[in-house]
């Protein structure tokens, strides 16, 4: 299950697309990725980390397209990939019902309303789904945007990791753990 191409104006009154990615998308979400792959940003995984692999990523592409129980979202600005949610459902039968979500909207394109659209987006389309009844995702602590976001958009929070991401000596930052149940 997927959806269908949703044209938006985002606050700077800048026109973007967002859409289900395809194969052609690849090249751009791996430039999206490296863009938002920086020391100080808020993903679990290091920079180094980051597996940026076209084929693997072309992988990731279209498993998301095979499985009705995941989606891979893109949002284009013409030809740039400027932000992206990566949606996974859980595959043991008891689970199913819920899926994960991972986002990323590059820093010169945030507070824009682009972050809204993916989630919005990902809510619409768990709501069509037949089966996913929760939606669930993890935010750094100190990400304060996005837990305003989340919030706006009805999540909750469901728990908290104390200590999750270890940045460096003695540096830490909790996982605050949300969710929204869409059915």
């Amino acid at each position: 299950m997927t959806i269908a191409p949703l044209a938006r104006i985002a606050g700077d009154g800048r026109p973007f697309t967002l859409r289900a990615a395809d194969e052609a998308d690849v090249t751009g979400w791996i430039d999206c990725l490296r863009a938002l792959n920086t020391p100080d940003a808020l993903f679990a995984s290091s920079p180094d980390e980051r597996d940026l692999d076209p084929g693997r990523r072309l992988e990731i592409v279209r498993a998301r397209r095979a499985h009705p129980g995941d989606l891979l979202l893109v949002v284009a600005e013409g030809d740039k990939v400027v932000g992206y949610v990566d949606v996974l459902s859980f595959r043991p039968r008891r689970m199913a019902h819920a899926v994960w979500l991972q986002m990323g909207v590059l820093l010169d394109r945030r507070q824009q309303g682009i972050g809204g659209a993916l989630l919005e987006s990902v809510l619409d389309w768990a709501r069509a789904h037949p089966a996913i009844e929760k939606v669930c995702l993890g935010v750094f602590a100190t990400n304060a945007a996005a837990l305003a976001l989340n919030r706006r958009l009805g999540f909750e929070e469901e728990g908290r990791s104390v200590r999750t991401f270890r940045l460096g000596p003695g540096r830490y930052v909790d996982n605050v753990e949300m969710y929204r149940f869409v059915k």
